[in-house]
């Protein structure tokens, strides 16, 4: 039996018809990262680049601390 899929060639989804035992090689449609999951991940980031950069005793950006306080309200 085969089916008909959407699948992305060259950036663009074309539409294909594939027998069912090739199907579990098929991949899903990636997403995006949910936002909290990002900000956290952002977070820790801006956290450990700032812990470098701090190794090393070099100034850390302002625009790290502004996005890290707001990060970090925003989260907790």
């Amino acid at each position: 039996m085969s089916k008909t899929i959407f699948i992305e060639i060259d950036g663009k989804m074309q539409m294909t018809t594939v027998d069912d035992s090739k199907l579990q090689n098929v991949k899903p449609l990636l997403g995006l990262v949910p936002n909290y999951i990002w900000q956290a991940q952002r977070l820790q980031a801006i956290k450990n680049a700032m812990g470098r950069y701090a190794g090393v005793d070099k100034d850390i950006p302002k625009e790290w601390i502004d996005e890290y306080i707001y990060l970090n309200e925003l989260i907790n």
